[in-house]
């Protein structure tokens, strides 16, 4: 017997065309947690906030060690979906460092900072996410989207996932407007899928209130907000240094006020499944 089979449950079945309530839904919600596999306290954070709290969706980092373990909590429990956050920046590629030596550093990790990406062969990048797309397959993930941990500074990355992503018939996270110079107009003529709306919450870590507020004035459409929850483990010190906000932001995807203001504001929660 799978130890991990009914570690999910369903979020909550809310039809498309209404509620319970007999009121048209016109406001669609991905609840993405990032960085599943990145560590075990994040991953199994990430899953416990699926079965017992709001996340809809996440993205799995396909060349960290706690990728096997996301493997198996996903297949648990196919409601949550699961993209690909693509990897430059965290740990080592998954393909040999012969292969792709502009991405890495002397000792062959990943250079952390996005801004020193400048340094990175074109298509380097392009063998290694084309390696870690083929490895979220290989795990058996129902791929529901590309997007890009840590973003980039360079425009024809960003291009080379839209590439990647339309080759997949795969949506894509929407990039803030003005993130990049001359990205907007160049999205605007792709035919890539995307959310109408990405929101953040860039003035300060993610509370109950203020998560609360962002639903409160959801537009209609489809909107994802973007989180960083987790539990905490031994290995997170060498990931990034906003360990001690990830358990806070999975207490407030746990909350119960949260789960209400969905149900009060008729917002129905989805994957990226949803855009395909």
């Amino acid at each position: 017997m799978n130890p991990l089979k009914g570690l999910f449950v369903t979020i909550g079945e809310i039809s498309c065309e209404s509620s319970s309530k007999g009121v048209l839904l016109l406001k669609q919600l991905i609840i993405n947690g990032d960085d599943f596999g990145v560590t075990q306290g994040v991953t199994t954070g990430i899953a416990f906030g699926h079965r017992f709290g709001v996340i809809s969706s996440t993205c799995v980092m396909t060349n960290m060690p706690s990728r096997f373990l996301a493997a198996s909590l996903s297949q648990a429990r196919p409601e949550l979906g699961v993209g690909v956050h693509l990897n430059l920046t965290c740990f080592r590629p998954l393909l040999p460092v012969s292969e792709v030596p502009s991405l890495v550093t002397e000792n062959g990790w990943f250079r952390f900072d996005p801004r020193l990406s400048e340094r990175s062969s074109i298509s380097h990048v392009e063998n290694e996410l084309r390696a870690q797309i083929a490895e979220a397959y290989h795990l058996g993930f129902s791929v529901s989207h590309l997007d890009l941990h840590m973003g980039t500074t360079r425009l024809d990355i960003l291009q080379l996932v839209v590439k990647l992503a339309v080759e997949h018939s795969l949506p894509i996270r929407r990039p803030r407007p003005g993130y990049l110079p001359g990205l907007d107009d160049w999205l605007a003529s792709s035919p890539v899928r995307m959310p109408d709306y990405t929101e953040h919450f860039p003035e300060g870590p993610m509370t109950v209130d203020s998560l609360i507020a962002k639903l409160r004035s959801l537009p209609d459409g489809v909107t994802e907000i973007v989180t960083h929850p987790g539990y905490v483990s031994p290995e997170h010190q060498f990931v990034d240094d906003f360990w001690h906000r990830r358990e806070d932001e999975l207490s407030v995807l746990l909350n119960a006020d949260v789960k209400a203001a969905l149900e009060e504001e008729n917002i129905e929660l989805m994957s990226f499944h949803g855009l395909r």
